[in-house]
């Protein structure tokens, strides 16, 4: 708990860290929605340790109470490198889940009884979407395959088109995904004049351990997609992609040959 005498002046300080853009998203602050609901995309443990190194730092002080946005900027890059996070994104949750007391769960079960019933007996009871995930998933083994390569490009490369909003930022989230990909390959020995998608054909990928047949069907459809909307979105002055679902869907199914090809480059070197 912070105690009257760190309260003086920590407010301020505290304000100016969660206003800095890096620092929001190191937390997983979702503020899409407006500032009456803010959600998260990092699991609450996660949030939870980074947070108490924010609210330390606001009780210290030790970047200065007017520290300079390049100082910052550096505080919250060393704040998504804390040991024993877990590096995972996850679809925006309210920022805490509240457990409900055992008598507030009864209350709530007999009026959903309740209502089911109702519902039940009115045209009203239809199925309802499943929620689309906006959010490309940061997967762990990935992330932790990303971080022995020590390429800063394609460690922050991948954390920028996890962190950032693809259902509000597709067309920047296309081009990112085509430029990890392209970096990725480069740096599997790729000759420069050769595409990414040529790059990776059905011999490399069962080389690679990918499959064999129709199972290389779908990651070689998805990286097509990749490679022919990230170019247009890039060169183009109108056409670009727009279809975050299918383009977060093609990062799932390429999750097997991503994580492949950070292993060859690590074993190589």
């Amino acid at each position: 708990m912070i105690n009257a005498e760190e309260r003086k002046g920590s407010f301020s300080h505290m304000a100016r860290l969660v206003g800095n853009v890096l620092v929001s998203e190191a937390l997983g602050l979702d503020l899409s929605n407006g500032p009456d609901d803010i959600l998260r995309f990092r699991p609450l443990e996660d949030f939870n340790i980074i947070l108490s190194e924010v609210i330390r730092e606001a009780i210290d002080k030790k970047l200065g109470s007017q520290a300079l946005k390049r100082d910052i900027d550096k505080f919250a890059r060393d704040l998504i490198s804390i040991p024993g996070l877990s590096g995972v994104i996850i679809t925006p949750e309210p920022i805490e889940n509240e457990e409900l007391e055992e008598d507030d769960i009864t209350k709530n079960n007999e009026t959903q009884s309740n209502n089911d019933e109702k519902e039940n007996n009115s045209d009203n009871n239809r199925p309802k979407p499943p929620k689309k995930p906006e959010h490309i998933k940061q997967e762990k083994t990935i992330y932790e395959g990303l971080k022995k390569l020590s390429s800063e490009k394609l460690e922050s490369l991948y954390y920028s088109i996890c962190i950032v909003s693809a259902k509000s930022h597709t067309p920047l989230i296309a081009v990112g995904i085509w430029s990890f990909i392209e970096s990725l390959t480069a740096s599997m020995g790729r000759e420069e004049t050769t595409p990414f998608k040529d790059f990776l054909n059905k011999h490399r990928l069962q080389k690679l351990g990918i499959g064999q047949g129709k199972a290389l069907n779908a990651p070689i459809s998805s990286i097509s997609r990749i490679a022919e909307y990230g170019n247009l979105t890039k060169h183009h002055k109108v056409a670009a992609q727009f279809d975050y679902s299918q383009m977060i869907n093609d990062m799932k199914v390429i999750e097997p040959l991503i994580s492949a090809c950070i292993n060859e480059i690590n074993n190589n070197d």
